[in-house]
């Protein structure tokens, strides 16, 4: 073997390392730039769900004074009692907005809506109230101590047969979206502190849906417990 074959040989030893060394760094370098990218991207969608939460919010505003003043100019209701109307539904809504993730405000017809997913309230084909139910309801108790509006204890289901203690509830969803409904309405009563008289009830089983029940995320969405606060 030659001189020179001898000093290259060396060399190349040491190359061949020194190579895989830069490859593991280039690659480490790409792995944290996609961590960060995916971080970016994470913290980006939480922005955007926030966002059209806020929006959401402010179009149910939106939705109550326009309910309030067709109503008021249907029925000749004279301008000092519409802008009395208007302030009382926006303190209310003030009262209500942001009272917890878990609780949906919105307008319906003839009142303001209060709504808790099935999943958050009860347990699965039960009317028994969670502990994080009864939070909720707690936090809604002490908005609605703060005004004298008749409320309306509604109870909705998803349009799938009851399998999960069936025996209990021979006729089904009807039944088992007013046994819930009472059950909500029992509870502000007698733990809210909720005058019983201004308190009504209803069960409407799975005839009001809100989404699609043809899908998980349509039917999740339609097990619920609305809390109406019914307009003057």
């Amino acid at each position: 073997m030659s001189r020179i074959q001898r000093i290259v040989f060396p060399a190349l030893a040491l190359l061949l390392p020194l190579g895989a060394c830069v490859s593991t760094e280039r690659y480490e370098a790409a792995s944290n730039e996609v961590s960060n990218l995916d971080s970016a991207l994470e913290a980006t969608r939480s922005e955007n769900v926030r966002l059209r939460q806020r929006n959401e919010k402010l179009a149910n505003q939106i939705e109550l004074l326009k309910i309030d003043l067709d109503r008021a100019r249907r029925q000749g209701v004279a301008a000092e009692e519409v802008v009395s109307l208007r302030s009382e539904l926006k303190s209310l809504q003030e009262k209500l907005k942001g009272i917890d993730d878990d609780i949906s405000v919105r307008a319906v017809p003839g009142g303001t809506s209060l709504s808790v997913e099935g999943q958050v309230l009860f347990r699965t084909g039960s009317d028994e109230i969670s502990r994080r139910g009864r939070e909720l309801l707690l936090k809604i108790a002490t908005r609605l101590n703060g005004n004298d509006r008749l409320i309306r204890v509604e109870g909705h289901t998803d349009n799938v047969p009851i399998v999960v203690n069936a025996k209990k509830y021979p006729y089904g969803n009807l039944q088992l979206s007013t046994a819930r409904a009472l059950q909500v309405a029992h509870f502000l009563v007698t733990e809210g502190g909720v005058d019983r008289s201004r308190v009504g009830v209803a069960g409407f089983g799975a005839e009001r849906p809100i989404a699609d029940n043809g899908t998980e995320e349509g039917r999740r969405r339609n097990r619920r417990v609305e809390i109406v606060v019914l307009d003057p």
